[in-house]
């Protein structure tokens, strides 16, 4: 246990290895990208699954709307929050729900690309 009953208050614990506080287990973060239960496996088309792990992917902004976006405009969660069991804290893992819901335990990061030395 760590002391609170449901979401802890943001930076209460330590921060990874980049200085980032908060990255698992505290809430699911909303992500810009639609859901698209295959978006990996339309990336990964195509490349025998023994080469998969020597192809650098960046995380694809998905726009796109599927046959599943007839009934809402459904957004990607990643993160796992304090509901999840700790297999499911990471940050690879990945949920959906509909843009407009909101939960105790879904959250959002403010992201901003990193600049380069001036």
């Amino acid at each position: 246990m760590n002391g609170y009953v449901f979401t802890a208050l943001a930076g209460k614990f330590k921060p990874n290895a980049w200085g980032i506080h908060d990255m698992h287990g505290n809430v699911w973060e909303w992500c810009q990208d639609r859901w698209s239960e295959d978006v990996y496996e339309r990336i990964y088309d195509g490349i025998p699954r023994q080469e998969r792990d020597q192809v650098l992917l960046t995380d694809p902004l998905f726009e796109d709307k599927t046959d599943q976006h007839a009934f809402g405009d459904w957004r990607v969660l990643r993160g796992g929050a304090w509901t999840c069991a700790p297999a499911a804290v990471r940050s690879t893992i990945r949920t959906y729900a509909e843009s407009g819901d909101a939960s105790i335990y879904t959250g959002f990061r403010v992201v901003r690309e990193a600049s380069g030395p001036e």
